[in-house]
């Protein structure tokens, strides 16, 4: 009987654990809007990364779409949207704006 009970904490703690991971995967995630400089233009590991520099001059990678690629250009301001989940590397742009 004792055996039942311990599989059954078991089953209900990996069930928690699995559940939680994924509340906090889809839920708890930042956004957020800068003006941003383009710095350079990184191709690593099938990704497509800029770097970019904000206006209080901290650098930052963010990934960008493949499709938007060859439309951002080196040394131009963006208005980027961005956003990044809880276990991701880099922040995902969302939307980009140009700006004058």
């Amino acid at each position: 009987m004792r055996k039942v009970y311990v599989i059954l904490v078991s089953v209900l703690l990996t069930t928690l654990i699995l559940f939680g991971g994924y509340f906090l995967y889809n839920n708890y995630s930042s956004k957020g809007i800068a003006t941003t400089e383009v710095v350079e233009k990184i191709e690593k590991d099938n990704r497509f990364l800029l770097e970019v520099e904000f206006q209080s001059d901290e650098r930052e990678k963010m990934e960008l779409h493949p499709s938007a690629w060859n439309l951002v250009k080196i040394g131009e301001s963006y208005e980027l949207r961005w956003s990044q989940k809880l276990f991701d590397k880099y922040k995902q742009v969302n939307h980009i704006d140009v700006t004058k």
